[in-house]
């Protein structure tokens, strides 16, 4: 999450450090959103909350999932060029499942989801 928060945080990071953690449909969806936010000249501000927590694993599969309810309340859009808001404002809080497989002795990320504002609470 450090990376995908830092390159949403700069114009000029793409997130070339974010497969070190992600592969799959998870580093997909992690760079189509960071290429969509340079694309809108968009950045991110303010702190994202978080307090993942191991939903179940598999030890023989070698694979975690991993649950949060994201806040992202004060995680906001602004305009990278001079630093003014971008759309409605607040965020919300929103369910997040990761599925975590040792891929050759590193764990990654593989399936991300992300659901609406109000998913949780």
């Amino acid at each position: 999450m450090a990376d995908w928060q830092a390159a949403e945080r700069s114009s000029g990071d793409q997130g070339a450090a974010l497969g070190e953690f992600a592969k799959g449909q998870a580093l997909q969806l992690i760079s189509d959103d960071v290429a969509r936010l340079r694309r809108d000249g968009i950045i991110l501000k303010g702190q994202l909350r978080i307090a993942p927590y191991v939903v179940g694993s598999d030890t023989q599969a070698r694979t975690v999932m991993i649950g949060d309810c994201a806040d992202t309340s004060n995680w906001l859009n602004y305009k990278a060029a001079d630093g003014t808001p971008v759309g409605a404002g607040a965020g919300g809080k929103h369910r997040v499942t990761a599925h975590v497989v040792d891929d050759a002795g590193a764990w990654r990320v593989d399936q991300l989801t992300i659901t609406a504002i109000g998913s949780c609470s």
